[in-house]
């Protein structure tokens, strides 16, 4: 397994658990789908959710980072943590371990091995860029034609 061990504030990491947890399931058909996946990057980590119909992705800047790597860890428990906590935090890889310390304290979560990880699909097509509010616009002049009813869930998306 990799080595990692890298510094970032406890705001930071959980703002970015937030943004990409819509995107794991709470009740995963697979376990690695309920785990955010966390790449070390020179200065900055990547982490991942994927629930095999929408991916999202989310940046952060952290400090001193040991060595490139990526492994899972279990979204619901790493939020609870990281909601729960201030400052400044080091997070560890030691063995198949995930150590996180704190000013008040330490834990330590079971990881998963980043190999086991689903490959995100590539997005192919042309690239338009809109602002917020043309999207926002948009999906609100077609969003009550979409469906609520689960039965039929292709009736429950907007085509873009």
């Amino acid at each position: 397994m990799d080595t990692m061990k890298f510094f970032v504030n406890a705001k930071t990491l959980s703002n970015a658990l937030s943004i990409v947890g819509r995107a794991i399931s709470g009740k995963p058909t697979q376990p690695i789908l309920g785990t955010v996946k966390l790449t070390t990057l020179e200065n900055d980590a990547v982490l991942t959710g994927f629930n095999l119909s929408m991916a999202i992705t989310h940046r952060i800047d952290i400090d001193n980072v040991d060595d490139n790597s990526s492994i899972c860890i279990p979204y619901a428990l790493l939020m609870a943590i990281a909601a729960k906590l201030a400052g400044d935090l080091t997070l560890e890889l030691e063995e198949s371990m995930l150590l996180i310390k704190s000013e008040t304290g330490q834990y330590k979560i079971n990881t998963l091995s980043a190999d086991e990880y689903p490959l995100l699909p590539s997005v192919t097509g042309e690239v338009i860029n809109l602002s917020g509010d043309t999207l926002r616009t948009a999906i609100n002049t077609v969003s009550s034609s979409a469906s609520d009813d689960d039965t039929k869930q292709v009736l429950t998306g907007i085509n873009l």
